[in-house]
């Protein structure tokens, strides 16, 4: 009670603590499993890799934009799929620091990138489906001045995919 009183008295008095600093959103995060992926230099070390260039940022200069798999290749270079892989999705610029994007360990299934249309300010967004046995995740990815943010989040539990006619 006391302590109740002792707050009351430190707003009329105006000796309330100033208003904290801002913290980020976590739910604005990108997708970035740092546990079981490291971090932008191990994955660019990573030999599968599936690639575009575009302007993300909307700055008129073209980032690279690299999605990298763990996987093994085999004698004449085929990837030796798993049942699992740690997937990674960075931008690589001209200059500057590597910015993660997304990474995931993905059992059974795989991630596929997408450049969006650009917005009015020339601002494109990336979308990761990551589809699996039984999960679909889709993110929508900001990058601007080396940073990455979740702009929006798809997770559905599937029951089961619809398969060919035989």
């Amino acid at each position: 009670m006391r302590a109740g009183l002792y707050l009351v008295a430190a707003v009329i008095l105006g000796c309330a603590p100033g208003p904290r600093p801002e913290e980020p959103n976590p739910l604005e995060s990108p997708p970035i499993d740092s546990v079981r992926v490291g971090g932008t230099d191990e994955v660019a070390a990573w030999s599968y890799r599936e690639e575009a260039a575009a302007d993300l940022d909307g700055d008129g200069t073209s980032e690279t934009l690299v999605l990298a798999a763990d996987v093994a290749f085999g004698p004449e270079r085929e990837p030796l799929w798993e049942d699992g892989h740690r997937w990674a999705l960075f931008v690589e610029p001209d200059r500057g620091a590597r910015t993660m994007l997304y990474s995931a360990f993905v059992p059974n299934g795989r991630p596929t990138v997408a450049i969006l249309q650009p917005d009015d300010r020339r601002r494109r967004r990336v979308l990761v489906e990551e589809r699996a046995a039984t999960e679909l995740r889709v993110y929508e990815i900001e990058y601007a001045a080396q940073r990455a943010r979740l702009s929006s989040a798809l997770f559905s539990q599937v029951e089961r995919w619809l398969a060919p006619r035989r």
